[in-house]
């Protein structure tokens, strides 16, 4: 359900991916922005391949493939692996890169808003099936976590999206906003705890996507930076 208590998912019994994703910027600098990147699974094991077939431009643009292909209107540059594969959590690799926000941060009259729901979850073939009652196969399991600390603004008085949690049995969706400061901490989070859904499973997946789906449109307004002792 939209608001009210959090909705949570049990973990998922698989080897799920999973890819968490910081990202630390400031209002007056969004294309210079600085994210540390966690990934998992699959799109671990796409890192070591990427490693291992290319080097160069062509690894940071494969790189940045693996870590933004579920992300809306954001840029990621300069990808590198952070740590060598035997210091990072097993089946994980930790990778940094530059990233530019200035899409996904949008000024409408000098006032800051961002996407309510940033993710490309519902692929388009997923759009096609909405007739049919055949089953839906995307994979495995998996997991998303994007957080973003935005220096220079603060959760706007009248946002009414500071959370938003809606969800079903096989898939979930959430989104916090905090003040720190001088700064904002957002954080989204997906799971989708299976990649094949038939009869029950699939009509629970199908409205979810159709909640999800009304979402993409929708910006979150954020408010002007607190100065000192309160005062905006």
């Amino acid at each position: 359900a939209k608001g009210g208590e959090l909705f949570r998912l049990p973990p998922p019994r698989t080897k799920r991916e999973h890819i968490a994703v910081r990202v630390d910027a400031e209002l007056s600098a969004l294309s210079k922005a600085k994210a540390s990147i966690e990934v998992c699974g699959p799109g671990h094991r796409a890192v070591q391949f990427a490693e291992s077939t290319s080097v160069g431009a062509t690894l940071a643009r494969r790189l940045a493939a693996i870590v933004s292909g579920s992300l809306r209107d954001v840029l990621f540059e300069d990808v590198r692996v952070d740590k060598p594969v035997g210091q990072a959590k097993p089946g994980c690799t930790s990778l940094t890169a530059r990233v530019d926000l200035s899409h996904y941060v949008v000024l409408v009259d000098g006032k800051p808003f961002v996407p309510a729901a940033p993710f490309s979850l519902v692929p388009s073939r997923v759009d096609e099936r909405r007739k049919d009652t055949l089953p839906i196969t995307l994979g495995g399991a998996s997991a998303m976590r994007f957080e973003v600390r935005l220096q220079g603004v603060s959760v706007a008085s009248a946002a009414t999206g500071k959370e938003l949690n809606l969800g079903s049995t096989v898939a979930g969706f959430s989104r916090t906003m905090e003040a720190e400061g001088a700064s904002v901490k957002i954080v989204y989070r997906h799971q989708r705890r299976q990649g094949r859904f038939v009869g029950a499973s699939r009509a629970s997946y199908m409205r979810f996507c159709a909640d999800y789906r009304g979402l993409r449109r929708t910006m979150v307004p954020l408010g002007a930076a607190k100065a000192e002792g309160g005062q905006s």
